[in-house]
């Protein structure tokens, strides 16, 4: 995926290069590559090259870290990493350790699924990406379809106690905007100082 100024486009990694060479002539904020393909397709490490040539900022925005054996994603200047649970966190440590070595900012994205806030789990969920991942900034999600309106309760719930295993942990968190929709895997991961706040 190829985010500029002026919008933003899905392309098949194969045929990327030349959009993605139009969306750079425009001098864009940002161009992040997202998707399970970040992982996987061999051109995407020729466009993480095209893009680095370049003084644009470079993000990858993957699903889960990358397994055991396989090599880890190209050097960017900012990775964002989706994590569902302790089991990922535990199966991905190798791919995780490999994936820090090449980001100086690493964001982890905590999605709030129905499942997941009924279960009241989000909070230790912080904790082990706290000590396992130590990202940069936790961004929180919680968009309504995953939720369900029967769990928004349990939603409000989950998240003041993800905040404040986010400030226990000295964590910085953002929360992304019910907007975002279906982009929000999209975007440049930002490091963030996390501030610390009394009980």
């Amino acid at each position: 995926r190829e985010t500029c100024a002026e919008r933003d486009a899905f392309v098949e990694p194969a045929t990327a290069h030349g959009r993605l060479a139009q969306a750079l002539a425009k001098r864009p904020e940002a161009s992040v590559l997202a998707g399970g393909d970040v992982l996987t397709h061999p051109e995407i490490a020729s466009l993480a090259r095209a893009v680095c040539e370049t003084s644009v900022p470079l993000g990858l925005s993957v699903p889960t870290a990358p397994p055991s054996g396989r090599p880890a994603p190209p050097a960017c200047d900012a990775l964002s990493l989706d994590v569902a649970s302790e089991l990922a966190l535990e199966a991905g440590a190798e791919g995780i350790a490999a994936m820090r070595a090449v980001t100086p900012a690493l964001e982890a994205r905590l999605l709030l699924s129905g499942e997941l806030v009924r279960a009241r789990a989000a909070a230790a969920l912080v904790g082990a990406i706290a000590k396992r991942l130590a990202p940069d900034v936790l961004r929180v999600v919680a968009p309504l379809d995953a939720i369900g309106l029967d769990a928004l309760d349990d939603a409000t719930v989950a998240l003041a106690e993800v905040a404040q295993a986010c400030n226990d942990a000295g964590l910085a968190m953002e929360v992304s905007p019910l907007a975002a929709g279906p982009t929000w895997r999209a975007r440049m991961a930002t490091r963030v100082t996390p501030t610390r706040t009394s009980r």
